[in-house]
């Protein structure tokens, strides 16, 4: 969808698209419908990427079973200046939690 947007109508899908995009991945829950949305997030740049894009595809990525790729997207969030809020610490954590990538939650207790 992403793509035909891009190439058959000419428009250049904006923040609130791409998070339904990724809002849609997680709804399928699949492993390919994750990874393709990941693969979406990260061609989007990061000054045009929102706290609740970032909690969206953390949500996904724990859906589709991506618990470290999850912790690692609010080292991002960070990294590009976002402040994570409560939806992208929960979407972490029960990412991590469905996984059972304990390490990965015992690493997210001392981001705050």
């Amino acid at each position: 969808l992403w793509e035909s947007m891009q190439e058959e109508d000419g428009l250049e899908p904006d923040a609130y698209t791409l998070t339904a995009l990724i809002n849609t991945a997680k709804q399928d829950g699949s492993p390919r419908a994750v990874a393709s949305a990941f693969r979406l997030f990260t061609e989007v740049a990061p000054a045009a990427r929102t706290v609740r894009m970032y909690a969206t595809m953390i949500a996904a990525l724990g859906q589709g079973g991506f618990a470290y790729e999850a912790e690692g997207l609010v080292q991002d969030a960070e990294t590009a200046g976002l402040r994570p809020d409560v939806s992208v610490y929960g979407a972490a954590l029960q990412a991590v939690s469905r996984s059972g990538a304990r390490d990965a939650g015992e690493r997210m207790r001392g981001m705050r």
